[in-house]
């Protein structure tokens, strides 16, 4: 069942925005959970706000964003579903379990801008990418760029380990990951016993000015990436333009950075190998961008 967004005039020649939902329906104005098995109770009307920004005009590049709540095998959901508006259109409810697929602006540089749940969100989705939005495995919500993993990683980005069975001592700035059935660069497992590669981690950097402070979350200060922690992005004040030093950060699993400068905070979405810059806009918000290769 196709159900289309109302969009402002302007928008009428844009590329289309398929609100499309796959095993249910979305229900205009109503919060009502869903009845499936595993949803939460019709009691709990609580609902994950996901607020995304215009269509992307026609003939711009795109990407598509995936989201859907399933409901954590391991805890209980705290969601009935999701509460999804786009810029100039009335919220739609998308209920537990089902999946609503839309097509969204892509940047090689600029993040495409949204939030969930109240919480700034700044993902680095490149043309033809898909960003997807989902339940996490101890609650909560994940952000990610499914086609940009660690799992994914190209051979520019990977090293396979000399002793994959002991796990993978990688090199600082590099993030130990498990090869599964099907990678693209290091010789599959042949039993059970678990192999490991090292993929080139992100990196991310402040520009100023700034004179407070500024910190990513999930990230090591010597490059191994084994236990994420919160490191500086400005050990000291920086001038206008001035940069940071450059963090890696980690990415694997459900890991995202988390960016704060001053009292502004963002998710940062990004794939392995990537730079990216950050900093305050006029509004006070933390913005970024991704750097040429």
């Amino acid at each position: 069942m196709m159900t289309a967004f109302p969009r402002p005039r302007a928008m009428l020649a844009a590329a289309a925005i398929a609100f499309a939902v796959v095993g249910g329906t979305a229900r205009a104005g109503g919060d009502q959970a869903s009845s499936r098995p595993g949803s939460a109770p019709p009691s709990a009307q609580r609902w994950l706000d996901v607020k995304l920004p215009a269509a992307p005009t026609a003939g711009a590049p795109t990407a598509k964003l995936k989201l859907k709540l399933s409901g954590s095998k391991m805890v209980p959901a705290e969601f009935a579903g999701m509460r999804v508006s786009i810029e100039g259109g009335a919220p739609r409810t998308v209920q537990l379990g089902d999946r609503v697929e839309l097509v969204i602006a892509a940047s090689a540089t600029a993040p495409y801008r949204f939030e969930v749940g109240g919480v700034r969100v700044l993902a680095h989705v490149h043309p033809g990418d898909t960003l997807a939005v989902h339940e996490g495995h101890d609650g909560g919500w994940v952000a990610a760029i499914s086609n940009r993993t660690h799992e994914r990683a190209p051979k520019a980005l990977t090293r396979c380990a000399a002793q994959p069975r002991r796990g993978a001592d990688c090199p600082a700035g590099f993030a130990s990951a498990r090869v599964f059935e099907g990678d693209p660069v290091c010789a599959e497992p042949i039993d059970d016993e678990p192999t490991y590669k090292c993929v080139k981690a992100p990196v991310v950097r402040a520009r100023g000015p700034l004179s407070g402070r500024a910190e990513v979350t999930l990230a090591s200060a010597d490059g191994k990436l084994d236990e994420p922690d919160t490191v500086s992005l400005a050990p000291r004040p920086l001038a206008a333009k001035a940069l940071g030093p450059s963090i890696a950060v980690a990415i694997g699993g459900e890991a995202t950075p988390i960016v704060r400068i001053g009292g502004a905070e963002a998710r940062l979405v990004v794939g392995p190998g990537g730079a990216y810059e950050v900093w305050l806009d006029p509004q006070g918000r933390i913005d970024s961008a991704e750097l040429a290769n």
